[in-house]
């Protein structure tokens, strides 16, 4: 049974309310459950059905504006930098989320490759894939295949993979299952 604290004067009664009551109460503190489990339940049921808010979008910086009205191969220019890692690049502490939008494929994938290597590049190699060519994430499996870049979650790209390499996958895991 779930019950509501309420307060009447200086005294705290338990009334017995429904589930369906309580979901407005989630996260107050005034609920009060007959077992840790029945709590446990209607708290994953709460979480699955109404999931927290998102967090709220950071603002736009100034540069992210001005990226927009860079030619490609200013663009370029700066990836190219980044990808070097010149050590007085002015380009280091650039939000690359700010640009992935603006690149062509050709600096999109190599953003990506300098990403498998570089983690101080504060960009998850996952957040480019939807703009790679088929054939840097063929490079990508055959890497893993070898078994290079094993903290990239690959269940992430699944999705943007031809057949082929996730039939090259496929077999991977059943082998390693295997074994």
């Amino acid at each position: 049974m779930i019950h509501l604290k309420t307060q009447k004067g200086t005294e705290t009664e338990l009334l017995e309310i429904t589930k369906e009551e309580a979901i407005q109460y989630a996260g107050t503190g005034r609920l009060v459950f007959d077992s840790p489990s029945e709590e446990m339940e209607f708290h994953k049921e709460v979480v699955k059905n109404y999931p927290p808010c998102p967090k709220k979008e950071k603002k736009a910086s100034p540069l992210s504006e001005i990226i927009a009205y860079l030619d490609e191969e200013d663009i370029h220019e700066i990836i190219v930098s980044i990808v070097e890692n010149k050590a007085d690049d002015i380009y280091k502490n650039l939000d690359l989320e700010d640009i992935i939008m603006y690149l062509n494929e050709e600096d999109t994938n190599l953003l990506f490759q300098k990403a498998l290597t570089d983690h101080n590049l504060n960009i998850d190699p996952v957040e480019l894939v939807p703009y790679l060519s088929e054939e840097t994430l063929t490079f990508f499996v055959d890497e893993y295949l070898k078994g290079n870049y094993q903290d990239v979650d690959i269940d992430e790209l699944y999705p943007y993979m031809c057949s082929s390499d996730i039939k090259r996958l496929f077999r991977y895991f059943l082998l390693k299952k295997e074994q």
